[in-house]
């Protein structure tokens, strides 16, 4: 009878009678299911698993008196929820670390030009060429019409009446144009930019390595109770 379960499957035990070590499911046999003694210490025990993996919990530690089930929950449920929150602002801080390392990468190309971003585009009358091309000096020389621009090495920053915009791009062609793409939500000039991102990036790294701090802080006090 199933309220006898769990006398019997402890008397078995202390007797080492009988160790079910894999068994397949059939119509005369089947292990049933599991107490609910036993389904509350079975989701402890993948709660710790799961700790200790995250924690990366190895090596020696002391065995130490864990008390009664319910001082057991208490204490894991507290180390859980401090691990799985700080181990969750830590993905969201790493993941805001990735995107800015991102977009300084695609902002570098365009360091030497010192037109805010946010000048690049968006009129009415004008075009505008961005991106990188040869010989830009002779380029110059050849460009008739109404343009303005900016260089620095093989970058440029073209700007031309729509009314040239072909001839602005026979002529771009002609010197090797690569058009170089730009976040329309970028602001300030490139490098300001860019150094905006380095100290948002180091912001970043020093709140991710703080929270890795405490972590390894709760590993060391939580080792003896959770590899007990």
């Amino acid at each position: 009878p199933k309220k006898r379960l769990e006398r019997v499957a402890g008397s078995l035990h202390r007797l080492k009678v009988l160790h079910i070590i894999e068994h397949k499911k059939s119509d005369e046999l089947d292990i049933g299911s599991p107490s609910e003694k036993a389904e509350k210490i079975s989701r402890m025990l993948v709660e710790v698993n799961a700790i200790v993996a995250g924690l990366r919990l190895e090596g020696s530690y002391r065995r130490e008196a864990l008390g009664t089930g319910a001082s057991i929950r208490k204490k894991l449920k507290g180390i859980t929820k401090n691990v799985v929150e700080q181990q969750e602002e830590l993905k969201a801080l790493n993941e805001r670390l990735a995107s800015a390392r991102a977009s300084r990468e695609k902002m570098l190309p365009f360091a030497g030009l010192s037109t805010p971003f946010e000048y690049y585009g968006g009129y009415e009358n004008l075009v505008s060429f961005v991106g990188r091309a040869k010989d830009i000096l002779r380029l110059k020389q050849e460009l008739h019409g109404s343009y303005m621009m900016e260089d620095a090495e093989d970058m440029l920053l073209l700007f031309a009446d729509k009314s040239s915009e072909e001839a602005c791009r026979t002529m771009l062609k002609k010197h090797s144009f690569q058009q170089l793409n730009y976040d329309p939500a970028w602001k300030r000039s490139p490098k300001q930019a860019i150094m905006d991102l380095e100290a948002e990036e180091k912001s970043l790294q020093a709140r991710s390595a703080r929270i890795q701090r405490s972590l390894g802080q709760i590993a060391e006090r939580a080792r003896n109770f959770l590899l007990s």
